[in-house]
């Protein structure tokens, strides 16, 4: 991301950071240069947080960034950082053009921004700025000199209901998590919160985020290459129709089947014909693959091309693909027969690898380059890629998520094939149609007038028995 404002230039650069000229840690961080020159106290709040991700990392860098970009262009109009800060909230919020003369005086022409994203934003430069005023403290302490650092952000009491509604969130986050009767609750936590936040609600319609069922195999068939005519492997890729099956049909997130090794792939031996997938944790294969010379493609240190993200789960645990309808698992096997055959190049002698899926010159396939294929072939039957349209890569596991729940209605088992650690997290995965809910409020309809009518018949059952003798009655509760 680059900014640029006549004399003043913000940029955020992915630099390779080396320690020592001997260290074999290298970093890739996304650093700050202000009018060519590095940002340092950013530089080591990066280095701080380098173990976080990738795209936490481009986000917290790019917000900082944005309101450097906003201190150069209108600090001078506020009497103080804080005033300035709460500005800069309002103007990502409701945007710095007039909606009446179209013009914006700062010269930023933003467009508002959802609160949501407003307050990821607020999030990331909050932290930046309470790093800095934690070491600015510590330095006063140290040296016995005055503080010279400020808090845009201070924290206050919270109201009764966002006390609540701190308890809430806490209890979400941790009452799932492992060990979770260990933990504390921290009063600070719960008591405070943070005085600037975007508290401006905009209505927002309920998106669709699964695959079009219907048009699966349409897009299976445009991952193809650009000869026409020739046999079937010479026509189609069939390593990106393997991997959106195994998405589509089994339910794997984008990052998982650039983990697979050829040897996780395999007959099932209880039903011939069928492929079974075994998935492992990248981080329980970290020996097998520092023998080869490679680190893990979780690893962070990797080139772009290499790496590849993954979904916390436990470091032993070993999961199957439960395909869904189970004749995929067919599909996939005929296929990945071709594959390994007829299409896959084998990596050369000197950068031999175990991985399932590969380019062109053997090296493992790029996640990279799978997302922009499957662009294209969804783009080719004339589709729009989006993730509200439901069009992304990722659509099609919820769309596999929402097939198995209208299939089942088993949480459990929902929360099986989806590899969720909690049970709550399986839920965004369910989307009814429309012909579902209205089968579940007619089925519902139905059970009412049921209830009614079985009402109906207490209430004659009980005129009847108002018609029996007291002798009757009597005699039946000695029975």
């Amino acid at each position: 991301m680059q900014i640029n404002n006549h004399d003043h230039t913000v940029l955020v650069a992915k630099i390779t950071i080396r320690m020592t000229v001997r260290d074999a840690n290298v970093f890739v961080l996304p650093l700050i240069f202000v009018n060519q020159s590095l940002l340092t106290s950013y530089a080591k709040y990066a280095y701080e947080k380098r173990k976080k991700s990738s795209s936490w990392h481009q986000k917290s860098a790019s917000a900082v960034a944005l309101f450097m970009n906003y201190l150069a262009k209108r600090r001078k109009d506020f009497p103080d950082p804080v005033s300035c800060f709460r500005a800069f909230v309002d103007d990502l919020e409701f945007g710095t053009i007039d909606p009446t003369t179209e013009n914006d005086p700062s010269g930023l022409y933003w467009l508002p921004k959802s609160i949501q994203n407003t307050n990821k934003i607020i999030g990331y430069i909050t932290l930046f700025n309470e790093y800095n005023y934690r070491k600015a403290e510590l330095l006063a302490t140290e040296t016995n000199t005055p503080l010279n650092a400020i808090l845009l952000n201070k924290k206050r009491l919270a109201d009764f209901a966002e006390q609540h509604i701190n308890l809430a969130a806490w209890h979400h986050k941790y009452s799932n998590s492992f060990l979770s009767y260990t933990r504390t609750i921290d009063k600070v936590q719960i008591n405070t919160v943070h005085s600037v936040k975007s508290e401006h609600r905009t209505q927002t319609k309920t998106k669709l985020y699964t695959f079009p069922r219907e048009r699966i195999f349409d897009l299976l068939d445009a991952f193809n290459t650009r000869i026409k005519v020739g046999s079937f492997t010479q026509r189609y890729n069939l390593r990106d129709m393997l991997i959106t099956i195994l998405m589509h049909f089994g339910g794997l997130r984008v990052s998982e089947p650039f983990h697979l090794f050829v040897e996780d792939i395999m007959e099932n031996p209880n039903h011939p014909g069928e492929a079974l997938v075994k998935l492992y944790h990248p981080d329980s294969r970290r020996e097998q693959l520092a023998k080869m010379g490679l680190r893990t493609r979780t690893d962070k240190r990797n080139p772009h091309s290499y790496y590849s993200g993954w979904k916390n789960q436990d470091i032993n645990e070993v999961t199957s693909v439960k395909w869904f309808p189970v004749e995929a698992g067919q599909w996939f096997w005929d296929l990945w027969v071709l594959y390994m055959t007829q299409q896959r190049v084998e990596a050369p002698q000197d950068r031999i690898h175990p991985f399932a899926f590969t380019s062109r010159n053997g090296a493992p396939a790029s996640y990279g380059n799978f997302q922009q294929a499957h662009k294209r072939a969804v783009e080719r039957i004339g589709l729009i890629v989006a993730k509200e349209r439901g069009t992304s890569p990722h659509s099609h596991r919820h769309r596999y998520g929402s097939d198995v729940w209208e299939t089942t209605k088993d949480p459990i088992i929902l929360q099986k094939v989806l590899r969720h650690s909690s049970p709550l997290s399986q839920y965004v995965y369910i989307h009814p149609s429309d012909e579902t809910i209205r089968s579940e409020l007619h089925n519902g309809f139905i059970a009412l007038k049921e209830m009614v009518n079985e009402r109906n018949a207490l209430n004659l059952l009980s005129d009847s028995m108002k018609d029996i003798s007291t002798e009757t009655l009597s005699r039946l509760r000695e029975h």
